[in-house]
């Protein structure tokens, strides 16, 4: 398949899925992430995507490269922008206790594994580990944007998120299906200062965390419009002042930057 066809699946293949979340509730009960990863995995399969020695497959990595490269910076302010920091100071001491719970099991199975590990002859253990350390305990944007922080190799980056996603993928469509219903059963405990209202919990009920339902709308669409093009300034910002401070664009620094600014826009 020509480099130019992907470039546009790339593009396109976000709009369609969030059709077909608006559109199917069957889509809207897997999630936007899977079928993502199910068309991913449906491309590589069928041999659509040039790798290896195949025609235009260098072309498609150093493609796949810049694309990774702009839209991880450009996608964390965005992400950031819908936090409600106040929101954290209603129950700080339990969001505290929690924070720490979940780095100490993070920082002990990161550990472990890496003392099991290695001798085993994998490259770039120590970033994999860090890798696996932000994906933890930032999701799988932190994970891309520590890769990138880190120089490490793509295809290490590609291999890691695959057998992450291989081995957690069991869990997250048990907890995708309705597990998280059963854990609210056996852990039943109710947070007064961050109670849902009856209307917000039916709407999560029916649609899940994830709603573009307003993405279209009038008054929604330039805003979201405006938060892309704030995105893209500060990463504008991160990027002029690496120059400035090392006379070269070093991912570390832009990222540091841009999730700074995110942060105090939000």
């Amino acid at each position: 398949m020509p480099v130019g066809v992907i470039c546009l699946i790339y593009v396109l293949t976000p709009l369609f899925i969030i059709f077909l979340f608006k559109r199917y509730k069957i889509a809207r009960q897997v999630g936007t992430v899977i079928i993502a990863y199910a068309i991913g995995i449906v491309l590589a399969l069928f041999g659509l995507i040039p790798v290896g020695e195949a025609v235009e497959a260098e072309s498609m990595k150093s493609i796949q490269s810049w694309i990774q490269n702009l839209t991880v910076p450009i996608a964390i302010p965005l992400m950031l922008f819908n936090c409600d920091f106040k929101l954290w100071t209603k129950s700080l001491p339990k969001t505290i206790a929690a924070l720490i719970g979940g780095i100490i099991s993070i920082i002990v199975a990161v550990v472990s594994a890496f003392f099991i590990f290695r001798n085993a002859g994998i490259n770039e253990l120590d970033k994999i580990a860090a890798m696996m350390t932000s994906i933890y305990t930032g999701g799988t944007m932190n994970f891309y944007a520590l890769g990138a922080a880190l120089n490490v190799n793509p295809t290490t980056i590609a291999l890691t998120y695959t057998f992450e996603m291989l081995v957690t993928f069991p869990l997250i469509m048990f907890l995708v299906a309705g597990g998280y219903k059963f854990f609210r059963k056996l852990l039943p405990y109710e947070d007064k200062s961050t109670t849902l209202e009856n209307t917000e919990l039916s709407e999560i009920e029916t649609n899940g965390i994830e709603n573009y339902g307003g993405m279209t709308n009038q008054k929604v669409f330039p805003r979201m419009m405006l938060g892309l093009l704030v995105s893209i300034v500060f990463l504008g910002v991160g990027a002029g002042l690496s120059i400035l401070m090392l006379g070269k664009l070093n991912e570390l620094v832009i990222i540091l930057t841009i999730t700074t600014l995110a942060i105090g826009a939000s």
